[in-house]
C-alpha cells in the first residue's frame, strides 16, 4: 500500500484531498502495529507524508513527518534520504523561508555533487561516457528550485541555477520543458 500511496502522489495530477486521506487512514493503522513494521517502510510511509503535507501547502512547523524520517534514516539508501531532503524544502517555501530553503538545497546539492563525482570516477572506470551516465535529474531539479528561489529573492544568481540546471538535465526534455 505504501508503494500505491507513493506513485499516488508521483503523478502529475492528484487529488489533494484523497492522498491526504488514504495517507492519514495508512498512518494511524501504521502507528497502531509500530513495533512490527520494517522501519524502512515506517520511513517511506513518512516520506510520503511529507509529500501530502506539501502538496496542502502545510509549512515546515506543521509537518512532523521530517523528523520521524531523520529519526529513520539510517535504514534507508542515501540516494533515498538525499530525495526526502529535496521534499522536506518544499515545506520551508510554504512557510515562505526562501534563506532556509536555499541553505538546504545547496546542503542536497553537495551531496548530490559528490554522488555525481563517484559516477564520474567509475563511468572513468568503465570506459563509458560520463557526460551520459553522469546526468542526474535529481541535481537538475536542486539546481532549478535554486533558482526559483533566488528569482523569489529577486537576485540575479537565479539565472545561472537555471541555465546549470538544463544543462545537467540534457536530452531530457521533460524536465527541460518544466
Amino acid at each position: 500500500y505504501i508503494s500505491q500511496l507513493d506513485a499516488f502522489y508521483k503523478k502529475d495530477y492528484i487529488n489533494n484531498d484523497k492522498g491526504a486521506y488514504i495517507f492519514k487512514n495508512l498512518w494511524n493503522i501504521v502507528i497502531q502495529r509500530k513495533d512490527k513494521i520494517h522501519k524502512k517502510s515506517l520511513y517511506n510511509l513518512a516520506d510520503v507524508g511529507i509529500r501530502a503535507y506539501n502538496h496542502q501547502g502545510i509549512g515546515s512547523r506543521e509537518n512532523p513527518y521530517y523528523k520521524i524520517c531523520e529519526e529513520l534514516k539510517v535504514h534507508v539508501p542515501i540516494e533515498t534520504y538525499i530525495d526526502t531532503l529535496n521534499r522536506s524544502i518544499q515545506a520551508h517555501v510554504n512557510d515562505f523561508n526562501f534563506d532556509k530553503a536555499i541553505e538546504v538545497q545547496i546542503y542536497t546539492l553537495e551531496c548530490i555533487n559528490i554522488l555525481k563525482k563517484a559516477i564520474i570516477d567509475i563511468s572513468e572506470l568503465q570506459d563509458t561516457d560520463s557526460n551520459v551516465s553522469a546526468k542526474i535529474t535529481s541535481r537538475g531539479r536542486a539546481l532549478s528550485s535554486l533558482g526559483q528561489f533566488y528569482a523569489f529573492k529577486r537576485n540575479p544568481k537565479a539565472l545561472g541555477y537555471f541555465e546549470e540546471a538544463l544543462e545537467e538535465f540534457g536530452d531530457d526534455e521533460g524536465n527541460c520543458q518544466i
